[in-house]
């Protein structure tokens, strides 16, 4: 036996009977007024009668329930087009309900206004995908292939680079090297060593020589970094060499960023101000960096050597 309910269908998200894939819309249904329906918290194990394979997207039960003195029915639809069921029959167990005539219509979540190409058979399907899609999938695609490339290129570059800078190496540690050329500086010029400049000041001819002198010391301090840490300071400037020290001996730096970019700070106010330096400057940039340059040696040998009570105690030196 069949009972026929009164039953309105309410579409929240349209006034026209129109839906989007995967919306839900509503039946209310009461009993004729012979008949009462028994209250209950859920009602539930019905299901769509007479729907074939083809049918199954096209309607779906998704809940039912007891409100109110009436049941109500969620429904959504997976298919595109016009809907209609001149009955729509629901049962349950051995009872069967005619909730009446159905009709609506799904629209597609996709622009009917954009232009789709097909992305062609699967598994006996054919598909369409809106040309933004394919945007992103070559946009996704270039940027993994970009990245790629980058990283192989930039690996090369450095392996590259790495292996000109072998032809700085000598005989000689990094550390002798320097000393030898910081020695010849010295000896070459008075003002390093006599009092009496010091002490009064230098004279014209020895002020000329200021400005070869804080080259030729720069340069010291950049080949002791390019052969102590194959970077290229020598070619590059001091950003470039700070940042390439950073990303590939941070623990050194950790100890030494700010020392070192204490001394680029020296060299720059005093090539700056050539006319007003005095004796006593040119010594403390030189000692500045010699200093430098022994910790840096001392320190990357405790580091390299992972001496832990070496590196607490060259940290102390540093407060």
């Amino acid at each position: 036996m069949i009972m026929n309910l009164n039953c309105e269908y309410i579409f929240p998200f349209s006034k026209n009977k129109e839906i989007t894939v995967g919306d839900v819309f509503y039946a209310t249904c009461s009993s004729p007024p012979d008949v009462s329906i028994v209250k209950s918290n859920s009602i539930s194990n019905f299901k769509i009668q007479k729907l074939d394979e083809k049918q199954k997207y096209t309607l779906k039960l998704i809940s039912s329930e007891n409100q109110d003195s009436k049941w109500v029915f969620k429904f959504t639809s997976y298919q595109v087009g016009q809907v209609s069921f001149p009955e729509l029959v629901l049962e349950k167990d051995k009872e069967v309900y005619n909730l009446g005539a159905l009709e609506f219509k799904v629209n597609t979540i996709l622009n009917p206004q954009e232009k789709t190409e097909p992305f062609g058979p699967f598994a006996g399907i054919k598909m369409e995908i809106p040309i933004l899609y394919w945007t992103l999938l070559v946009f996704f695609i270039f940027s993994i292939v970009s990245g790629i490339s980058s990283y192989f290129i930039l690996k090369w570059k450095r392996k590259k680079m790495l292996e000109k800078l072998e032809e700085y190496e000598t005989s000689s540690s990094a550390l002798q090297q320097f000393y030898a050329t910081h020695r010849k500086v010295q000896r070459e010029n008075p003002f390093f060593y006599r009092n009496e400049i010091l002490n009064e000041g230098l004279r014209d001819e020895e002020k000329l020589k200021i400005s070869p002198v804080l080259n030729e010391l720069e340069s010291a301090l950049k080949l002791f970094l390019v052969r102590k840490f194959k970077t290229p300071a020598l070619s590059k400037n001091w950003n470039y060499t700070l940042k390439d020290l950073q990303k590939y001996h941070g623990d050194y730096m950790s100890f030494q960023h700010l020392d070192l970019k204490d001394i680029i700070r020296e060299i720059e106010k005093a090539r700056s101000s050539l006319q007003s330096l005095t004796a006593k400057d040119m010594v403390q940039i030189s000692e500045k960096i010699r200093l430098f340059i022994e910790f840096s040696e001392n320190l990357m040998d405790a580091i390299e050597r992972k001496d832990r009570s070496q590196l607490k105690k060259l940290r102390s030196l540093k407060v």
